[in-house]
Protein backbone atom coordinates (compact mmCIF):
# COMPACT_ATOMS: atom_id res chain seq x y z
CA UNK A 1 0.00 0.00 0.00
CA UNK A 2 3.32 2.53 0.29
CA UNK A 3 2.33 6.09 0.97
CA UNK A 4 -1.10 5.53 0.04
CA UNK A 5 -2.79 6.38 3.61
CA UNK A 6 -0.86 9.52 4.36
CA UNK A 7 -1.28 10.68 0.82
CA UNK A 8 -5.07 9.59 1.23
CA UNK A 9 -5.27 12.01 4.63
CA UNK A 10 -3.19 14.73 3.23
CA UNK A 11 -5.39 15.08 0.77
CA UNK A 12 -8.99 15.14 2.82
CA UNK A 13 -10.56 18.38 2.83
CA UNK A 14 -11.20 20.06 6.30
CA UNK A 15 -14.55 18.80 6.21
CA UNK A 16 -13.93 15.35 4.99
CA UNK A 17 -11.54 15.30 7.95
CA UNK A 18 -13.73 16.25 10.48
CA UNK A 19 -16.33 13.67 9.74
CA UNK A 20 -13.81 11.17 9.69
CA UNK A 21 -12.67 12.10 13.26
CA UNK A 22 -15.69 11.69 14.31
CA UNK A 23 -16.99 8.78 13.14
CA UNK A 24 -13.15 6.82 14.32
CA UNK A 25 -13.90 8.63 17.42
CA UNK A 26 -17.41 7.38 18.28
CA UNK A 27 -17.88 3.97 16.86
CA UNK A 28 -20.34 1.24 18.08
CA UNK A 29 -18.60 -0.91 20.05
CA UNK A 30 -15.12 0.60 20.08
CA UNK A 31 -12.44 -1.74 20.37
CA UNK A 32 -8.61 -1.63 20.52
CA UNK A 33 -8.18 -1.71 16.87
CA UNK A 34 -10.38 1.29 16.69
CA UNK A 35 -8.13 3.51 19.11
CA UNK A 36 -5.55 2.57 17.15
CA UNK A 37 -7.50 3.78 13.90
CA UNK A 38 -8.14 7.10 15.79
CA UNK A 39 -4.65 7.48 17.38
CA UNK A 40 -2.63 6.84 13.93
CA UNK A 41 -5.14 9.36 11.84
CA UNK A 42 -4.99 11.64 14.47
CA UNK A 43 -0.57 11.89 14.13
CA UNK A 44 -0.75 12.14 10.84
CA UNK A 45 -3.12 14.69 10.01
CA UNK A 46 -1.72 17.32 12.83
CA UNK A 47 1.81 15.87 12.27
CA UNK A 48 1.30 15.64 8.71
CA UNK A 49 3.69 12.85 8.53
CA UNK A 50 4.10 11.27 5.23
CA UNK A 51 6.25 8.18 6.14
CA UNK A 52 6.58 4.68 8.38
CA UNK A 53 9.35 6.08 10.22
CA UNK A 54 8.10 9.40 11.10
CA UNK A 55 5.08 7.77 12.28
CA UNK A 56 6.37 5.16 14.59
CA UNK A 57 8.12 7.87 15.85
CA UNK A 58 5.35 9.79 16.91
CA UNK A 59 3.27 6.89 18.11
CA UNK A 60 5.88 6.46 21.13
CA UNK A 61 5.30 3.94 23.45
CA UNK A 62 1.79 2.94 22.01
CA UNK A 63 1.98 -0.74 20.73
CA UNK A 64 0.57 -0.94 17.88
CA UNK A 65 1.69 -5.04 17.32
CA UNK A 66 0.68 -5.09 13.20
CA UNK A 67 1.29 -1.73 11.60
CA UNK A 68 0.64 -2.14 8.25
CA UNK A 69 -2.59 -4.09 8.85
CA UNK A 70 -3.65 -1.14 10.81
CA UNK A 71 -3.06 1.72 8.23
CA UNK A 72 -4.57 -1.33 5.74
CA UNK A 73 -7.52 -1.02 7.57
CA UNK A 74 -7.69 2.28 8.74
CA UNK A 75 -7.08 3.12 4.83
CA UNK A 76 -10.17 1.32 3.79
CA UNK A 77 -12.13 2.17 6.63
CA UNK A 78 -11.52 5.93 5.74
CA UNK A 79 -12.87 5.43 2.23
CA UNK A 80 -15.80 3.73 3.25
CA UNK A 81 -16.70 6.90 5.36
CA UNK A 82 -15.89 9.49 3.10
CA UNK A 83 -17.74 7.20 0.44
CA UNK A 84 -20.88 6.74 1.68
CA UNK A 85 -21.42 10.66 3.16
CA UNK A 86 -20.65 11.08 -0.65
CA UNK A 87 -23.06 8.41 -1.99
CA UNK A 88 -25.72 10.11 -0.48
CA UNK A 89 -25.02 13.81 -1.41
CA UNK A 90 -24.13 12.84 -5.20
CA UNK A 91 -27.18 11.08 -5.26
CA UNK A 92 -29.43 14.03 -4.21
CA UNK A 93 -26.92 16.42 -6.41
CA UNK A 94 -27.91 14.58 -9.47
CA UNK A 95 -31.68 13.74 -9.27
CA UNK A 96 -32.13 17.94 -8.35
CA UNK A 97 -29.16 18.93 -10.94
CA UNK A 98 -31.67 17.29 -13.64
CA UNK A 99 -34.57 19.07 -12.54
CA UNK A 100 -32.44 21.90 -13.06
CA UNK A 101 -31.70 21.13 -16.49
CA UNK A 102 -35.55 20.04 -16.95
CA UNK A 103 -36.75 23.12 -15.65
CA UNK A 104 -33.61 25.12 -17.65
CA UNK A 105 -34.73 23.08 -21.62
CA UNK A 106 -38.54 24.03 -20.67
CA UNK A 107 -37.82 28.12 -20.70
CA UNK A 108 -38.69 28.37 -16.66
CA UNK A 109 -35.39 29.92 -15.87
CA UNK A 110 -36.73 31.18 -12.04
CA UNK A 111 -37.58 28.79 -10.67
CA UNK A 112 -34.52 26.65 -11.88
CA UNK A 113 -32.23 29.79 -10.56
CA UNK A 114 -34.84 29.26 -7.43
CA UNK A 115 -32.95 25.42 -7.06
CA UNK A 116 -29.79 26.75 -8.01
CA UNK A 117 -29.33 29.03 -5.26
CA UNK A 118 -30.71 26.59 -2.11
CA UNK A 119 -28.82 23.74 -4.01
CA UNK A 120 -25.68 25.70 -4.05
CA UNK A 121 -25.84 26.07 -0.32
CA UNK A 122 -25.51 22.23 0.35
CA UNK A 123 -22.73 21.94 -2.80
CA UNK A 124 -20.51 24.60 -0.43
CA UNK A 125 -20.91 22.32 2.59
CA UNK A 126 -19.47 19.49 1.23
CA UNK A 127 -16.62 21.45 -0.90
CA UNK A 128 -17.20 19.37 -4.17
CA UNK A 129 -15.45 22.14 -6.85
CA UNK A 130 -16.96 20.23 -9.84
CA UNK A 131 -20.01 20.44 -8.29
CA UNK A 132 -19.53 24.23 -7.35
CA UNK A 133 -18.56 24.34 -11.35
CA UNK A 134 -21.43 22.35 -13.03
CA UNK A 135 -23.81 24.57 -10.77
CA UNK A 136 -22.09 27.92 -12.05
CA UNK A 137 -22.68 26.70 -15.98
CA UNK A 138 -26.43 26.01 -15.40
CA UNK A 139 -26.80 29.53 -13.76
CA UNK A 140 -25.25 31.27 -15.94
CA UNK A 141 -27.63 29.33 -18.75
CA UNK A 142 -30.84 30.68 -16.44
CA UNK A 143 -29.50 34.62 -16.56
CA UNK A 144 -28.81 34.34 -20.44
CA UNK A 145 -32.26 32.69 -20.72
CA UNK A 146 -33.61 35.21 -18.77
CA UNK A 147 -31.75 37.92 -21.07
CA UNK A 148 -30.01 39.22 -18.23
CA UNK A 149 -26.87 40.06 -19.21
CA UNK A 150 -25.86 41.95 -16.03
CA UNK A 151 -26.55 39.18 -13.96
CA UNK A 152 -24.35 37.00 -16.32
CA UNK A 153 -21.29 39.25 -16.18
CA UNK A 154 -22.05 39.02 -12.33
CA UNK A 155 -21.79 35.53 -12.08
CA UNK A 156 -18.63 35.55 -14.21
CA UNK A 157 -16.86 38.14 -11.87
CA UNK A 158 -18.26 36.42 -8.68
CA UNK A 159 -17.21 32.83 -9.49
CA UNK A 160 -13.75 34.03 -10.75
CA UNK A 161 -13.07 35.88 -7.20
CA UNK A 162 -14.90 33.22 -5.16
CA UNK A 163 -13.18 29.68 -6.81
CA UNK A 164 -9.92 28.63 -7.02
CA UNK A 165 -8.47 25.34 -7.93
CA UNK A 166 -5.34 23.83 -7.96
CA UNK A 167 -5.52 22.20 -11.24
CA UNK A 168 -4.16 24.73 -13.68
CA UNK A 169 -6.35 22.58 -16.53
CA UNK A 170 -9.58 23.55 -14.87
CA UNK A 171 -8.46 27.06 -14.13
CA UNK A 172 -7.94 27.43 -17.90
CA UNK A 173 -11.18 25.74 -19.27
CA UNK A 174 -12.85 28.03 -16.89
CA UNK A 175 -11.15 31.09 -18.48
CA UNK A 176 -12.05 29.85 -21.67
CA UNK A 177 -15.30 29.39 -21.02
CA UNK A 178 -16.06 32.63 -18.95
CA UNK A 179 -14.23 34.29 -21.95
CA UNK A 180 -16.24 32.75 -25.17
CA UNK A 181 -19.54 33.57 -22.94
CA UNK A 182 -18.58 36.88 -22.82
CA UNK A 183 -17.81 37.59 -25.97
CA UNK A 184 -20.80 36.22 -27.28
CA UNK A 185 -22.81 37.70 -25.10
CA UNK A 186 -21.70 41.11 -26.30
CA UNK A 187 -22.51 40.06 -29.44
CA UNK A 188 -25.89 38.68 -28.13
CA UNK A 189 -26.44 42.82 -27.47
CA UNK A 190 -24.80 44.74 -30.25
CA UNK A 191 -24.21 42.48 -33.06
CA UNK A 192 -21.29 42.89 -35.47
CA UNK A 193 -18.64 45.93 -34.80
CA UNK A 194 -20.62 48.65 -36.97
CA UNK A 195 -17.71 51.20 -35.96
CA UNK A 196 -13.52 51.47 -35.44
CA UNK A 197 -14.71 51.74 -31.64
CA UNK A 198 -16.82 48.94 -31.70
CA UNK A 199 -14.26 46.44 -33.14
CA UNK A 200 -11.86 47.10 -30.17
CA UNK A 201 -13.62 44.82 -28.07
CA UNK A 202 -13.63 42.37 -30.10
CA UNK A 203 -10.05 42.93 -30.95
CA UNK A 204 -8.44 42.81 -27.53
CA UNK A 205 -10.30 39.30 -27.50
CA UNK A 206 -8.47 38.35 -30.93
CA UNK A 207 -5.52 39.16 -29.80
CA UNK A 208 -5.18 37.89 -26.27
CA UNK A 209 -6.69 33.99 -27.79
CA UNK A 210 -5.39 33.51 -31.32
CA UNK A 211 -1.88 32.14 -30.35
CA UNK A 212 -3.20 30.34 -27.53
CA UNK A 213 -5.12 28.26 -30.03
CA UNK A 214 -2.14 27.82 -32.52
CA UNK A 215 0.30 26.17 -30.25
CA UNK A 216 -2.84 23.77 -29.09
CA UNK A 217 -3.36 20.64 -31.01
CA UNK A 218 -5.97 19.09 -28.49
CA UNK A 219 -9.29 18.98 -28.93
CA UNK A 220 -10.17 19.33 -25.57
CA UNK A 221 -13.26 21.49 -23.93
CA UNK A 222 -11.10 24.55 -23.28
CA UNK A 223 -9.61 24.40 -26.91
CA UNK A 224 -13.32 23.97 -28.22
CA UNK A 225 -14.61 27.33 -26.05
CA UNK A 226 -11.47 28.85 -27.32
CA UNK A 227 -12.38 28.01 -31.16
CA UNK A 228 -16.27 29.34 -30.40
CA UNK A 229 -14.77 32.71 -28.68
CA UNK A 230 -12.56 33.49 -31.86
CA UNK A 231 -14.90 32.31 -34.48
CA UNK A 232 -17.77 35.27 -33.33
CA UNK A 233 -14.93 37.73 -32.71
CA UNK A 234 -13.92 37.21 -35.84
CA UNK A 235 -17.46 37.09 -37.45
CA UNK A 236 -17.95 40.49 -35.84
CA UNK A 237 -15.27 42.51 -37.00
CA UNK A 238 -15.80 40.98 -40.55
CA UNK A 239 -13.18 38.48 -40.95
CA UNK A 240 -15.77 35.47 -42.60
CA UNK A 241 -12.62 33.36 -44.12
CA UNK A 242 -10.96 33.41 -40.53
CA UNK A 243 -14.23 32.85 -39.04
CA UNK A 244 -14.92 29.90 -41.66
CA UNK A 245 -11.68 28.56 -40.81
CA UNK A 246 -12.52 28.12 -37.24
CA UNK A 247 -15.86 26.96 -37.59
CA UNK A 248 -14.22 24.02 -40.05
CA UNK A 249 -12.29 23.13 -37.08
CA UNK A 250 -15.23 23.29 -34.20
CA UNK A 251 -17.47 20.91 -36.61
CA UNK A 252 -14.72 18.41 -36.91
CA UNK A 253 -14.33 17.91 -33.45
CA UNK A 254 -18.13 16.96 -33.91
CA UNK A 255 -17.50 15.10 -36.98
CA UNK A 256 -14.56 13.14 -35.59
CA UNK A 257 -16.92 12.02 -32.25
CA UNK A 258 -19.96 10.86 -33.41
CA UNK A 259 -20.76 10.11 -29.24
CA UNK A 260 -20.58 13.84 -28.73
CA UNK A 261 -23.09 14.62 -31.70
CA UNK A 262 -25.60 11.91 -29.83
CA UNK A 263 -25.18 12.16 -26.35
CA UNK A 264 -25.48 16.36 -26.83
CA UNK A 265 -27.72 17.23 -29.46
CA UNK A 266 -28.43 20.41 -28.92
CA UNK A 267 -24.90 21.20 -28.86
CA UNK A 268 -24.40 19.58 -31.95
CA UNK A 269 -27.01 21.08 -33.79
CA UNK A 270 -25.85 25.10 -32.83
CA UNK A 271 -22.72 24.14 -34.12
CA UNK A 272 -23.92 22.64 -37.09
CA UNK A 273 -26.12 26.17 -37.63
CA UNK A 274 -23.27 28.32 -37.17
CA UNK A 275 -20.74 26.54 -39.80
CA UNK A 276 -23.40 26.25 -42.25
CA UNK A 277 -23.84 29.67 -41.71
CA UNK A 278 -20.67 30.89 -42.70
CA UNK A 279 -20.72 28.43 -45.71
CA UNK A 280 -23.79 30.33 -47.06
CA UNK A 281 -22.06 33.70 -46.30
CA UNK A 282 -18.33 32.59 -47.63
CA UNK A 283 -20.97 31.21 -50.52
CA UNK A 284 -19.72 27.65 -50.69
CA UNK A 285 -22.78 26.59 -52.06
CA UNK A 286 -21.74 22.75 -52.98
CA UNK A 287 -21.03 22.06 -49.13
CA UNK A 288 -24.52 23.73 -48.06
CA UNK A 289 -26.31 21.49 -49.42
CA UNK A 290 -24.31 18.87 -48.16
CA UNK A 291 -24.58 19.95 -44.58
CA UNK A 292 -28.26 20.51 -45.14
CA UNK A 293 -29.16 17.54 -46.03
CA UNK A 294 -27.38 16.62 -42.12
CA UNK A 295 -29.91 19.04 -40.94
CA UNK A 296 -32.90 16.25 -42.54
CA UNK A 297 -31.25 13.63 -40.68
CA UNK A 298 -31.27 14.93 -37.10
CA UNK A 299 -33.89 12.80 -35.05
CA UNK A 300 -34.82 15.31 -32.32
CA UNK A 301 -36.32 12.97 -28.93
CA UNK A 302 -38.53 15.41 -27.98
CA UNK A 303 -40.30 19.26 -28.64
CA UNK A 304 -37.52 21.64 -27.14
CA UNK A 305 -35.12 19.92 -29.33
CA UNK A 306 -38.19 19.59 -32.14
CA UNK A 307 -37.85 23.24 -32.61
CA UNK A 308 -34.34 23.94 -32.01
CA UNK A 309 -33.70 22.26 -35.32
CA UNK A 310 -36.39 23.42 -37.14
CA UNK A 311 -36.06 26.95 -36.41
CA UNK A 312 -32.02 27.05 -37.57
CA UNK A 313 -33.79 24.43 -40.44
CA UNK A 314 -35.79 27.52 -41.89
CA UNK A 315 -32.88 30.25 -40.71
CA UNK A 316 -30.64 28.66 -42.96
CA UNK A 317 -32.98 27.86 -45.95
CA UNK A 318 -33.41 31.90 -45.71
CA UNK A 319 -30.70 33.20 -45.38
CA UNK A 320 -29.40 30.69 -48.42
CA UNK A 321 -32.41 32.50 -50.24
CA UNK A 322 -31.69 36.01 -49.36
CA UNK A 323 -27.73 35.84 -50.03
CA UNK A 324 -28.29 33.97 -53.77
CA UNK A 325 -31.24 36.80 -54.12
CA UNK A 326 -33.38 33.65 -55.43
CA UNK A 327 -36.07 35.08 -53.67
CA UNK A 328 -38.92 32.96 -55.78
CA UNK A 329 -37.69 30.04 -53.88
CA UNK A 330 -37.98 31.67 -50.33
CA UNK A 331 -42.31 31.81 -50.60
CA UNK A 332 -42.92 28.17 -49.82
CA UNK A 333 -40.39 28.82 -47.22
CA UNK A 334 -42.13 31.58 -45.85
CA UNK A 335 -45.60 29.79 -45.86
CA UNK A 336 -44.16 26.78 -44.50
CA UNK A 337 -42.51 28.48 -41.56
CA UNK A 338 -45.85 30.93 -40.93
CA UNK A 339 -47.97 27.77 -40.42
CA UNK A 340 -45.23 26.84 -37.63
CA UNK A 341 -44.61 30.03 -35.94
CA UNK A 342 -48.69 30.19 -35.58
CA UNK A 343 -48.72 26.71 -33.73
CA UNK A 344 -48.89 27.62 -30.01
CA UNK A 345 -45.67 25.32 -28.90
CA UNK A 346 -43.99 26.21 -31.66
CA UNK A 347 -41.99 28.98 -29.46
CA UNK A 348 -38.91 30.74 -31.21
CA UNK A 349 -35.73 30.92 -29.20
CA UNK A 350 -34.85 34.70 -27.88
CA UNK A 351 -31.66 34.91 -30.25
CA UNK A 352 -32.80 33.49 -33.16
CA UNK A 353 -36.28 34.68 -32.89
CA UNK A 354 -35.58 38.07 -34.53
CA UNK A 355 -33.07 36.88 -36.73
CA UNK A 356 -35.80 34.66 -38.37
CA UNK A 357 -38.43 37.31 -38.04
CA UNK A 358 -35.87 39.89 -39.91
CA UNK A 359 -35.31 37.45 -43.09
CA UNK A 360 -39.11 36.69 -43.71
CA UNK A 361 -39.33 40.58 -43.75
CA UNK A 362 -35.97 41.02 -45.67
CA UNK A 363 -37.11 38.67 -48.35
CA UNK A 364 -40.75 39.91 -48.53
CA UNK A 365 -39.48 43.79 -49.10
CA UNK A 366 -37.28 42.16 -51.66
CA UNK A 367 -40.40 40.32 -53.58
CA UNK A 368 -41.79 44.32 -53.36
CA UNK A 369 -44.72 42.32 -51.17
CA UNK A 370 -44.82 45.40 -48.15
CA UNK A 371 -48.19 44.24 -46.77
CA UNK A 372 -46.20 41.12 -45.99
CA UNK A 373 -43.34 42.45 -44.91
CA UNK A 374 -45.38 45.04 -42.79
CA UNK A 375 -46.66 41.96 -40.89
CA UNK A 376 -43.39 40.28 -40.09
CA UNK A 377 -41.63 43.34 -38.88
CA UNK A 378 -44.47 44.34 -36.78
CA UNK A 379 -43.96 41.22 -35.27
CA UNK A 380 -40.34 42.18 -34.17
CA UNK A 381 -41.54 45.65 -32.98
CA UNK A 382 -44.23 44.39 -31.42
CA UNK A 383 -42.66 41.48 -29.58
CA UNK A 384 -42.46 41.77 -25.78
CA UNK A 385 -38.48 41.02 -25.68
CA UNK A 386 -38.01 43.99 -28.83
CA UNK A 387 -35.70 45.85 -26.24
CA UNK A 388 -33.65 43.10 -25.81
CA UNK A 389 -32.91 42.15 -28.96
CA UNK A 390 -29.52 42.57 -30.81
CA UNK A 391 -28.83 46.18 -31.71
CA UNK A 392 -28.44 45.80 -34.97
CA UNK A 393 -31.31 43.64 -35.48
CA UNK A 394 -33.69 46.47 -33.95
CA UNK A 395 -32.31 49.16 -36.20
CA UNK A 396 -32.97 46.87 -39.32
CA UNK A 397 -36.72 46.18 -38.17
CA UNK A 398 -37.06 49.97 -37.18
CA UNK A 399 -35.60 51.18 -40.85
CA UNK A 400 -37.70 48.69 -42.28
CA UNK A 401 -40.74 50.10 -40.87
CA UNK A 402 -39.72 53.67 -42.39
CA UNK A 403 -39.36 52.23 -45.87
CA UNK A 404 -42.59 49.66 -45.79
CA UNK A 405 -44.71 52.90 -44.83
CA UNK A 406 -43.35 54.73 -47.36
CA UNK A 407 -44.54 52.45 -50.20
CA UNK A 408 -47.68 51.38 -48.58
CA UNK A 409 -48.52 55.45 -48.56
CA UNK A 410 -48.70 55.82 -45.15
CA UNK A 411 -47.40 59.43 -44.70
CA UNK A 412 -49.15 60.71 -41.80
CA UNK A 413 -47.21 57.85 -39.46
CA UNK A 414 -43.80 57.45 -41.34
CA UNK A 415 -43.80 60.89 -39.81
CA UNK A 416 -44.56 59.87 -36.44
CA UNK A 417 -42.21 56.73 -36.72
CA UNK A 418 -39.28 58.97 -38.51
CA UNK A 419 -39.36 61.71 -35.70
CA UNK A 420 -39.36 58.15 -32.67
CA UNK A 421 -36.26 56.77 -34.94
CA UNK A 422 -34.54 59.79 -34.81
CA UNK A 423 -34.72 60.02 -31.05
CA UNK A 424 -33.71 56.82 -30.82
CA UNK A 425 -30.80 57.56 -32.38
CA UNK A 426 -29.76 60.19 -30.69
CA UNK A 427 -29.65 58.14 -27.35
CA UNK A 428 -26.88 56.22 -29.24
CA UNK A 429 -23.72 57.02 -28.33
CA UNK A 430 -22.34 56.70 -32.44
CA UNK A 431 -24.71 58.33 -35.55
CA UNK A 432 -22.95 55.85 -37.96
CA UNK A 433 -22.97 57.77 -41.43
CA UNK A 434 -25.49 55.45 -43.37
CA UNK A 435 -28.33 56.35 -40.78
CA UNK A 436 -27.61 59.85 -41.17
CA UNK A 437 -28.08 59.53 -44.80
CA UNK A 438 -31.45 57.88 -44.83
CA UNK A 439 -33.05 59.81 -42.26
CA UNK A 440 -32.35 63.03 -44.29
CA UNK A 441 -33.17 61.75 -47.98
CA UNK A 442 -36.74 60.18 -45.83
CA UNK A 443 -37.12 64.07 -44.49
CA UNK A 444 -36.83 64.99 -48.35
CA UNK A 445 -38.72 62.79 -49.36
CA UNK A 446 -41.64 63.71 -47.38
CA UNK A 447 -41.39 67.12 -48.25
CA UNK A 448 -40.87 66.91 -51.74
CA UNK A 449 -44.14 67.89 -54.15
CA UNK A 450 -43.65 66.49 -57.27
CA UNK A 451 -42.31 63.28 -58.70
CA UNK A 452 -39.45 64.63 -60.80
CA UNK A 453 -38.22 65.68 -56.80
CA UNK A 454 -38.70 62.70 -55.89
CA UNK A 455 -37.01 60.82 -58.66
CA UNK A 456 -33.72 63.13 -57.67
CA UNK A 457 -33.92 62.49 -53.96
CA UNK A 458 -33.64 58.87 -55.07
CA UNK A 459 -30.98 59.40 -57.68
CA UNK A 460 -28.99 61.07 -54.95
CA UNK A 461 -29.56 58.70 -52.62
CA UNK A 462 -28.35 55.40 -53.87
CA UNK A 463 -25.30 57.01 -55.48
CA UNK A 464 -24.44 58.12 -51.62
CA UNK A 465 -25.47 54.69 -50.45
CA UNK A 466 -23.07 52.91 -53.26
CA UNK A 467 -20.10 54.08 -51.47
CA UNK A 468 -20.80 52.03 -48.92
CA UNK A 469 -21.85 48.74 -50.40
CA UNK A 470 -18.25 47.41 -49.57
CA UNK A 471 -18.13 49.11 -46.86
CA UNK A 472 -17.30 46.22 -43.86
CA UNK A 473 -19.39 47.84 -41.19
CA UNK A 474 -22.68 48.64 -43.17
CA UNK A 475 -22.41 45.62 -45.69
CA UNK A 476 -24.69 43.56 -43.37
CA UNK A 477 -27.51 45.69 -43.53
CA UNK A 478 -27.04 46.23 -47.01
CA UNK A 479 -27.26 42.63 -47.44
CA UNK A 480 -30.81 42.48 -46.11
CA UNK A 481 -32.52 44.71 -48.96
CA UNK A 482 -30.64 46.21 -51.70
CA UNK A 483 -31.05 49.50 -51.18
CA UNK A 484 -28.88 50.93 -53.92
CA UNK A 485 -30.75 48.95 -56.58
CA UNK A 486 -34.48 49.83 -54.53
CA UNK A 487 -33.24 53.65 -55.03
CA UNK A 488 -32.20 53.44 -58.87
CA UNK A 489 -36.03 51.87 -59.71
CA UNK A 490 -37.61 54.40 -57.68
CA UNK A 491 -36.02 56.95 -59.11
CA UNK A 492 -36.80 55.17 -62.92
CA UNK A 493 -40.29 55.10 -62.41
CA UNK A 494 -40.86 58.54 -60.93
CA UNK A 495 -39.23 59.90 -64.30
CA UNK A 496 -41.83 57.54 -65.99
Amino acid sequence: MSNNLYDLIIELTPGEKKRVSHRLINPAGKSLSQSHFQSVFQIIKEKKVTSDTQLKAHLGNLNIRNLTATKYQLYHRILNIVSQDLRLFEARYYRNAIKIEYLNNKGLFKAALKMIRSLKTEVAKHERFLFKTDLYFKEIKAHIGLKDYDECLRCFEEYQINETTDSKDAQTFLRAYNDYHRINLHYLRKGAARSSKDSVYYESFIQSRDEEIESSTLWNSTNYFNLQGLSVAHFAVGNTPKSYDLRSRIIQIFEATKHEMDSDLSQYVEVLYRYVAILIISEKHDEVDNYMESFKELKPRNLEEEIRVKERYYNLLLLKSLMTKNFEEAIPIIKAFEKEYKRKSFTLSHSLKPILLGLCASISMNLKDYKKALYWNNQILNSPDYNHYREDLVFSADLFELIIHFELGNVRLLGYRLESFQRKLKSKQNLFRLEEILIRAIHQLLDADNDKHRSSIFHELGAEIEKYKDDPFEKDLLNKFDLVAYCKSKAEHRLQ
